[in-house]
């Protein structure tokens, strides 16, 4: 196969989600996991609902949810937030009274531990303390360069400051801008 370059992307830009119900969904995301609404563009012939947090943007979009009910299983697909505090977690989904399911992951004397739990669509959500496991390049040829002009000195100074029981923040330039 011939070797191809690709795509020049530069960072993630936003999650979407369908959803049954904008509002009960929207209040799910801000009441239970943190995020903030944000103006979405009035030009959008569709109901939907823009949110951000953790520094990505969750779109949700009404429609007909694709998920059907099913057991709450740690190795399907689902979108991971780290916790600074698993136990906290844990007894704020019991003051919601959402059911869910504990695993743990150890790796060379690791662990990590995770919670999932799904939304009032039955996409799946993970709470973990990921960050406990570190990520090593599978090639010493950094991947991250290969799709970013900036080099990777420069996308380091981008990681995010931990500061983990608050909110995650950058030290860059906010990529939010205040409306005009």
């Amino acid at each position: 196969m011939r070797k191809r370059a690709p795509l020049p992307l530069q960072a993630l830009s936003h999650l979407s989600r369908v959803v049954l119900d904008t509002q009960v969904s929207a209040a799910f995301y801000t009441e239970v996991l943190g995020f903030t609404e944000i103006k979405r563009p009035s030009s959008f012939d569709f109901e939907g609902c823009w949110l951000i947090g953790y520094g990505i943007s969750l779109h949700l979009i009404k429609g007909t949810p694709v998920r059907e009910p099913r057991p709450i299983n740690p190795s399907d697909d689902h979108t991971s937030f780290q916790a600074c505090s698993l136990d906290e977690v844990e007894r704020r989904l019991s003051d919601f009274n959402l059911p869910y399911v504990k695993a743990t992951v150890e790796e060379h004397g690791i662990v990590v531990s995770q919670i999932f739990f799904h939304d009032p669509d039955n996409n799946m959500i993970e709470v973990c303390n990921c960050d406990n496991l570190p990520k090593e390049l599978l090639s010493e040829k950094c991947q991250m360069s290969r799709a970013c002009t900036m080099p990777l000195e420069a996308l380091q100074a981008y990681k995010p400051s931990m500061d983990l029981c608050s909110h995650m923040h950058f030290d860059a330039p906010s990529v939010l801008r205040p409306l005009r």
